[in-house]
């Protein structure tokens, strides 16, 4: 069931980040921010995305992916709600309850604002 759950969570977030990327305020923002991200979602696995050439790809293989320029990791609760836009990106990293373990503060930020969910949305 943690499999399933994993696989609709790339889903979700695979269509969120889709439908962002149609503003073209957020088009503009992620222009030339090439990064690679791994969150590490404890217990249940780990999701890649990849910013290239202000296009995103969100999978949960790791695809040749030998390095990331992000890297974050929190329970599977913190991700979800962040998902879900139940919880701000960056109070859950303020919190603790998502982890920087390797990147730019500049660059977590940026994957903050991208993820962010204005209310109303959900």
């Amino acid at each position: 069931m943690v499999k399933d759950s994993l696989s609709l969570f790339v889903e979700g977030l695979r269509s969120m980040i889709a439908l962002k990327l149609e503003d073209e305020t957020t088009r503009y923002f992620v222009e030339g921010w090439d990064r690679t991200i791994i969150l590490r979602i404890r217990g249940v696995g780990t999701v890649f995305l990849v910013f290239k050439e202000g296009k995103a790809e969100v999978f949960k293989e790791k695809g040749g992916l030998e390095e990331a320029d992000i890297v974050l990791e929190g329970d599977w609760n913190a991700f979800i709600r962040i998902a879900q836009g139940r919880m701000n990106p960056l109070m859950a990293y303020l919190r603790r309850k998502v982890k920087r373990k390797k990147g730019s503060i500049k660059d977590v930020l940026k994957l903050v604002k991208i993820l962010k969910v204005p209310k109303g949305e959900v």
